[in-house]
């Protein structure tokens, strides 16, 4: 084996040690317990609906690019569809805020770059002459399904949803 092989080898070596070592172990713990990428859906906007965004896309995380806030809106409360082209309206403690659309799979998210909010953060989601105030702020983190997981109980509120009882909107990406 030549000398300047030898050096490609130990750089690659190192690269990878390196990297591994930078990885932060509570966001690599976070994104191991959410499990593998749903078959079919390419990583992106569209990916991971109804899973705590932040925890990846985050300074230190996976994801890029960082987000501030992000989640995932559904139809109703009896089903799990995603809508699509609700709008999530965002104010911080200083009085600043954001209005974002949900995509497809009913993601939506803001970048860091674009908005550092100052928590506590209120949201409401609106649709049609639907809107929804959420009854608390947001305190703690931007990864909306970090509180917001599947089933309610003493420690989750249940999805983000527009309606109690189901609608008819679009939803799911085709």
């Amino acid at each position: 084996m030549t000398r300047a092989r030898q050096s490609c080898i130990l750089f690659a070596v190192l690269a990878a040690i390196v990297s591994v070592a930078c990885t932060d172990p509570t966001i690599a713990k976070e994104e191991e317990a959410l499990g593998p990428e749903v078959p079919g859906i390419p990583k992106g906007p569209t990916h991971r609906a109804g899973q705590p965004c932040v925890h990846c896309h985050q300074a230190g995380g996976p994801g890029s690019p960082s987000f501030s806030i992000g989640g995932t809106v559904y139809q109703d409360a009896e089903r799990d569809l995603p809508i699509d082209g609700a709008r999530v309206s965002l104010v911080d403690s200083n009085g600043d805020g954001w209005t974002l659309t949900t995509n497809c799979a009913g993601n939506f998210y803001i970048t860091e770059s674009d908005w550092q909010p100052q928590f506590p953060v209120w949201a409401s989601v609106s649709w049609s002459d639907i809107h929804v105030e959420m009854e608390s702020p947001i305190y703690r983190d931007g990864a909306c399904a970090g509180c917001h997981t599947a089933e309610p109980g003493p420690d989750s509120p249940g999805h983000v949803y527009v309606s109690e009882t189901p609608i008819s909107a679009r939803g799911g990406c085709r």
